[in-house]
């Protein structure tokens, strides 16, 4: 049969074959050259012919990655050599360079043929640590630094901003990344559930929008739909500027007239009328790109190396997204005025926007049930942020805790307590990740106005009585002092404070809590982070252990082994350090080595974040039980005990002047009055309650004082406070990997171990890393080595400055430019 193939067709194909052929090849010759000396020396001694450790053997391996065969073993080794996980820490290592060489190799082999490390996964911010850290701070990478040119989905917080000043109930459409660690990356995307929840949020905003009652939503186009209006053309083109100016922050130009005004609007308004051509443009616009994404693709001044950057226009968005959920307008002003084009215009904008202060400090006092940080505090809600998911604490609302093991445990307090110390150390903006890792001063049941001062002048008599009460003869040195008494909270138990010890604390406005240094140190052994990483009725070593790993030592721990039962056995005779040997076992150890000897120290706190020097064992739900119920009754009787002490013949004597003094004030209401029944009814009771008051501490009689005492005592004689099954903790561990010689070996506790953390250097370049991501919104690569050592320079030069940290990244070429 004759071809039907022109001779120019089979010329394509025949070159398309060959390239698909030699795109297919594999690079034998840099295998012979590099790879295979490579396993041979590091590699076939464990995993060879003779030896064959963990089932694993590559000593018959030929190269041929592309041909299909041995493909996971080859995902194996690249897995294990990028994660500096092989070869085994006791064995010669190879040089930085042979390892990069041999992964690159493998990876772009095994990418020939779509297999190997997703690219997706590895875009996520819990692989960024894949990056040697070494490497990244040597300063051999000179850049230059860019980002990628992209559209970055906007953040549940912003949407949910916008919501709100829509006055609009809708469903949040987009997630995180399942809350832990940094939630907001540009490599996130709107699937199909995202865009079919933001088209029912976006009919719901436009039919409020053009609803004909007057709301602070439509007030731009009320005028058009209320009763009896008689729109004219004018106010149309008024209400479609306005339009534009809340949903886009700008006016709108000749492209948006041509796509929505004369696309939308006014081809569905000669359908359906004016009020179907809103809904039809104001829907078009919030399901629009530049509605749901962050563009950054580099309109401004292009580079002699091909890098773009950012437009005016682009650096204020991207800086008022860097520290708010929506656009500032100052920004937006100086943009539009040419004034925010070099990088000295944007460290004036920075630092002119972290110098705005809160003269008032309203977020101290930020009502309890509202949710933190995303609706209430807006000084620079994306600077707390980062610390939230950074160390993450605000797990502890996630975390299940049974009340009948402590009734005292209050999740949303203690994350209050975490923000403000978050807050309380970047006010002084000073050493600030050691401060947090290491403080014993902690912000709780805080205030910052004189609350004696108040108390003695204002007019609560009942509290100024209260406390008169409470605190007797002491009363009088505490009001002079001006300091406080008390802390009124009851979950302030997770701190180890009883309530004897809170009625002990005095503060003045403004001050903190001091602990022993010996018992807290820091946001790690702070109760809301040890809660957030925690179980649900046990502690967690290996979370907190693999949290340290890779927050503040710049190390990537693999995931579970799929197939793996992670769990560890029950047995109520013993403590969860020595159920734990069970994952001593070799090919558990190679990971959890990384995990449980930073997580152990931990030990020294229990589940609810309480300082212990015991745990207990056997049935231990039945002691805290008996232990609450023991105290509980401790409590009452002394408190019945202090009160008949006081009621000598002169306490029952002051008892009979009040009774008459309440007497005396009862007035019968008149009948007719308003209310008349209900106030009948309340000054009968009050004059029954004072009579048979007054009748009582007449008749009492010393004798009765005295029996009532001594039973109080004998009750007090009686009570035996139930004894534990329990064994001293083991709160002993191991730091490796801080980068210091001096800092690393064994540690005697959690205290021991963040004051250690503190000093290393490599703790705090992990931090910058992180601070890295977070405004950034993705990976670092090694050509952005020069914006993190400018970076962690700036945050040292500034005496530990989160400020300096600050504009140094968001003044970078990494911010700034796009290619």
């Amino acid at each position: 049969m004759k071809s039907l193939l022109t001779p120019a067709l089979c010329g394509m194909i025949t070159v398309a074959g060959a390239a698909e052929e030699a795109v297919v090849a594999t690079n034998l010759g840099e295998f012979e050259k590099r790879v295979q000396p490579f396993l041979a020396a590091h590699c076939v001694k464990c995993h060879g012919k003779k030896r064959q450790k963990a089932d694993f053997f590559l000593h018959d391996m030929d190269g041929a990655v592309t041909g299909g065969k041995d493909i996971i073993r080859w995902e194996k080794i690249l897995e294990m050599l990028t994660l500096r996980d092989m070869p085994p820490e006791d064995e010669e290592q190879p040089s930085r360079v042979d390892r990069n060489r041999v992964t690159t190799w493998i990876a772009k082999e095994l990418g020939k043929i779509g297999r190997g490390q997703d690219a997706g996964k590895l875009a996520m911010p819990h692989q960024a640590n894949r990056v040697n850290h070494e490497e990244l701070f040597s300063g051999e990478h000179e850049g230059p630094a860019w980002s990628p040119a992209r559209v970055w989905r906007k953040s549940p917080e912003i949407y949910s901003r916008f919501s709100e000043e829509m006055r609009t109930k809708i469903s949040q459409p987009f997630l995180g990344l399942g809350g832990k660690g940094i939630q907001d990356y540009a490599s996130l995307y709107a699937d199909e559930a995202t865009i079919k929840t933001m088209m029912r949020n976006s009919k719901l905003i436009a039919a409020n929008m053009v609803s004909a009652e007057r709301t602070h939503a439509n007030r731009h186009l009320n005028v058009l739909f209320r009763e009896g209006a008689n729109p004219t053309e004018e106010g149309v083109e008024n209400a479609v500027r306005q339009l534009f100016e809340a949903i886009f922050q700008r006016e709108p130009t000749v492209d948006d007239r041509a796509r929505y005004l004369a696309g939308l609007f006014e081809e569905t308004r000669a359908l359906g009328g004016l009020e179907l051509g809103f809904r039809t443009l104001i829907t078009g616009m919030l399901m629009s790109q530049e509605f749901v994404f962050r563009q950054e693709v580099g309109m401004g001044e292009e580079l002699p190396d091909g890098r773009r950057r950012l437009s005016s226009l682009e650096i204020a968005y991207a800086l008022s997204y860097a520290f708010y959920d929506q656009p500032d307008h100052g920004l937006l002003q100086v943009a539009r005025e040419g004034k925010l084009v070099s990088k000295l215009d944007v460290e004036r904008e920075v630092r002119r926007i972290l110098a705005i202060e809160d003269q008032e400090k309203r977020y101290w006092h930020y009502p309890m049930y509202h949710q933190w940080g995303s609706d209430y505090y807006r000084l620079r809600p994306r600077v707390l942020r980062f610390f939230q998911e950074f160390f993450g604490y605000p797990g502890v609302l996630d975390v299940f805790k049974d009340k009948e093991r402590n009734g005292e445990h209050h999740a949303l307090r203690l994350r209050k307590d975490a923000d403000l110390l978050v807050l309380s150390v970047l006010e002084k903006d000073r050493d600030v990740l050691k401060e947090l890792l290491t403080t014993n001063r902690y912000p709780m049941d805080y205030f910052r106005d004189d609350r004696m001062a108040k108390l003695l002048t204002g007019k609560n008599e009942r509290q100024l009585e209260h406390l008169k009460e409470q605190y007797g003869k002491q009363f009088e040195a505490i009001a002079k002092s001006g300091r406080w008494p008390g802390i009124g909270s009851r979950h302030v138990s997770a701190y180890n404070i009883d309530k004897k010890a809170a009625r002990a604390v005095r503060r003045g406005p403004g001050d903190l809590v001091e602990f022993s240094p010996k018992v807290r140190a820091g946001i790690l052994t702070h109760p809301a982070w040890l809660v957030a990483h925690s179980g649900n009725f046990d502690t967690d070593p290996i979370r907190r252990g693999k949290w340290i790993r890779e927050h503040l030592l710049a190390d990537l721990v693999p995931d579970v082994p799929i197939g793996v039962d992670a769990k560890v056995p029950e047995d109520p005779h013993r403590t969860l350090r020595e159920r734990m040997v069970i994952v001593e076992k070799a090919e558990c150890w190679r990971c959890h080595k990384q995990m449980n000897p930073l997580g152990m120290p931990f030990e020294r706190y229990d589940d609810f974040g309480r300082y212990r020097k015991e745990i207990v064992i056997e049935d231990a739900d039945a002691y805290f039980k008996e232990k609450r119920k023991y105290e509980g009754q401790v409590e009452r009787t002394e408190a019945d005990l202090k009160k008949w002490f006081k009621l000598d013949a002169a306490g029952r004597a002051q008892k009979v002047k009040e009774a008459e003094q309440r007497l005396a004030e009862l007035k019968k209401p008149e009948l007719g009055a308003e209310n008349y029944p209900a106030k009948l009814r309340r000054y009968e009771g009050d004059l029954k309650r004072w009579t048979g008051e007054k009748k009582n501490w007449s008749e009492m009689t010393d004798e009765e004082q005295q029996r009532k005492l001594a039973d109080y005592r004998k009750r007090l004689g009686e009570y035996v406070a139930p004894v534990p099954s329990a064994k001293p903790v083991d709160s002993r561990g191991v730091l490796k990997g801080s980068g210091e010689a001096r800092l690393d070996g064994p540690v005697e506790d959690a205290i021991d171990l963040v004051h250690r953390l503190a000093e290393s250097e490599r703790v705090r370049q992990s931090f910058v890393r992180h601070a890295f991501r977070y405004w950034m919104g993705r990976n670092e690569t090694f050509d952005d080595s020069p914006t993190l050592m400018a970076a962690d320079a700036a945050y040292r030069k500034g005496g530990g400055s989160f400020q300096e940290l600050l504009v140094a990244l968001l003044t970078s070429d990494s911010f700034l430019c796009r290619r």
